[in-house]
């Protein structure tokens, strides 16, 4: 559809009187409503490209965090006893953090975008990646410990066999 501008195309006029000619109005009424929940900036350049990255880096964090809150639930039910309960309230907890962080960041880099500034996130990485490191490292002695003990977990229960 080569010429075409974004708008809708003019219909032809209706049939009753005082009826709309085109379905514009009618759309940007309905569009009124939610229209606190975004905001409005000039398209120059790569903006739209920019706070659309923005958005897809968000979703990828707080997916990664909803897959570590999943991960550390499944621990805790299925891993059973207190090394269950240990795993997977590390993993829920840097799941929540994961979540916090992910929406900070979206709002951080927002606004400098908005001021037509960027600033790089060194700082937040490097405490995401060690708090990951712990969270890993503090897991995988657990699941050792529980490996090379003579105590096994039973699925499903809350406590130890032996």
């Amino acid at each position: 559809m080569s010429g075409t501008t974004g708008t809708l195309p003019k219909q032809p006029e209706a049939l009753e009187a005082g009826a709309p000619a085109s379905p514009e109005p009618a759309l940007r009424q309905g569009n009124q409503r939610l229209r606190w929940l975004s905001a409005d900036v000039a398209n120059t350049g790569s903006t739209a490209r920019d706070h659309l990255a923005n958005e897809r880096t968000f979703l990828a964090w707080l997916r990664t965090g909803l897959s570590l809150l999943g991960v550390g639930l499944a621990f805790a039910k299925f891993a059973g006893g207190w090394t269950g309960m240990l795993s997977g309230g590390l993993f829920v907890s840097l799941g929540a953090v994961f979540i916090a962080f992910s929406g900070w960041r979206y709002f951080e880099v927002r606004f400098d975008l908005a001021a037509d500034r960027f600033s790089i996130n060194t700082g937040g990485v490097l405490v995401m990646l060690g708090l990951t490191a712990i969270v890993a490292l503090g897991s995988t002695i657990v699941m050792v410990a529980l490996l090379v003990s003579d105590v096994e977990p039973v699925l499903g229960s809350k406590t130890l066999v032996r």
